[in-house]
């Protein structure tokens, strides 16, 4: 699909893709402002899940996992394997393995608490917890 002219910046490689949208990412660690403006427009989850890891690895610090529930109501049968819901990821929904870093940004992608806690707000992560992420708008 051609892009406009005008309309961001081609690029032949992630590696470009990330330099050119985030920069120097060890520069801006814990400065989420810098990032407010900042989007990249991947094809695929896929890409995007690339990228997103390699942006989020750079910042120091040990990552917190966190996992969705895939445990079904018990009146309920499945007709497909828990472990193949978890490995799918389609558009729009968060995946199974959520992978997180205090001083990072993440995008909220539901609404939790309308309209300050909403889809496509960007929180500053401070504090991981196991079962909390605490962080700001």
């Amino acid at each position: 699909m051609p892009v406009p002219d005008g309309f961001g910046e081609k690029v032949n490689s992630r590696k470009e893709l990330r330099d050119a949208a985030y920069g120097d990412i060890r520069e801006h660690i814990g400065d989420h402002k810098y990032f407010e403006g900042i989007a990249t427009v991947p094809p695929t989850n896929d890409n995007i899940d690339e990228i997103n890891t390699e942006v989020q690895d750079t910042p120091p610090g040990k990552p917190r996992v966190y996992y969705s529930v895939d445990k079904p109501n018990e009146e309920e049968e499945l007709e497909v394997q828990v472990s193949t819901l978890n490995d799918m990821n389609p558009p729009s929904v968060p995946l199974h393995k959520l992978i997180l870093k205090d001083t990072v940004v993440v995008m909220i992608m539901r609404n939790l608490k309308s309209p300050k806690l909403c889809n496509g707000n960007r929180i500053a992560i401070d504090v991981l917890r196991k079962y909390i992420v605490i962080g700001r708008i």
